[in-house]
């Protein structure tokens, strides 16, 4: 059964914590223990353009942190779900 009242602080606290993924996953992986010439080697070895590690970057970390100030949450989240399959 739900109750209405703690709606709100579920969708806050997944937000949150989706948003603080995100950034952590681009910052704490891909610039400090890979660097982003170490992840751009990474995509090419998966036969990815290597450009597109510095895109994937900096859409994780904007992204992320859209997410945590919650501006365009639904957008936000929708444009990264296809990145989360892979």
């Amino acid at each position: 059964m739900t109750d209405a009242r703690l709606v709100p602080y579920a969708v806050l606290i997944l937000r949150l914590s989706l948003g603080i993924m995100f950034i952590a996953h681009s910052i704490v992986l891909k610039l400090f223990t890979f660097g982003l010439a170490g992840t751009a080697t990474f995509f090419e070895s998966a036969h990815l353009p290597g450009w597109l590690a510095y895109l994937n970057f900096a859409c994780e970390a904007v992204g992320g942190l859209a997410l945590v100030l919650g501006v365009q949450s639904c957008w936000v989240a929708l444009a990264r779900s296809p990145c989360l399959a892979r």
